[in-house]
């Protein structure tokens, strides 16, 4: 008996959970209204001056609550653990992630070095959101990128 195409493409979804997961619009990897390709100027003057700079193999602009990473003068990632800063469908740290999953759907569950982490790609970018969650509430959420 032939396979519908629609069995198919389940079978090949349930196989391959990073195709559910793929569908984040690329607007979305922002927070605060910052961008990744934002220059650092942008971010002084949208977020004023950081209350500490440390640089290793990037510059680590750190703001009450935020993280800004940057890398050649332009932003290449971001953490947010406050509410103030939040993507533009409004996925805040503090939320239950329950609300997240109404808004972007399931994620992929990444076990990294460190910790476990809520995932959630775009079909055309190196870069994802990457949630952190205590039980069911969002602790962090971070925009990060592949180089």
């Amino acid at each position: 008996m032939p396979t519908s195409l629609s069995q198919e493409t389940q079978t090949v979804a349930e196989q391959s959970p990073a195709l559910q997961s793929q569908d984040l619009p690329e607007q979305e990897l922002r927070l605060g209204g910052l961008s990744i390709g934002d220059e650092g100027k942008t971010v002084i003057r949208e977020f004023g001056q950081p209350s500490q700079v440390s640089s290793s193999f990037y510059s680590q602009l750190d703001y009450p609550s935020f993280i800004v990473l940057m890398e050649g003068g332009t932003v290449i990632g971001m953490t947010s653990t406050s509410d103030q800063y939040c993507t533009p469908a409004g996925v805040c740290p503090g939320m239950d992630f329950e609300q997240v999953r109404e808004r972007y759907g399931e994620p992929i569950v990444s076990d990294r070095e460190d910790g476990r982490f809520m995932e959630y790609y775009t079909a055309n970018s190196s870069c994802w959101l990457k949630i952190a969650v205590d039980g069911e509430l969002v602790e962090s959420v971070s925009v990060v990128c592949q180089p």
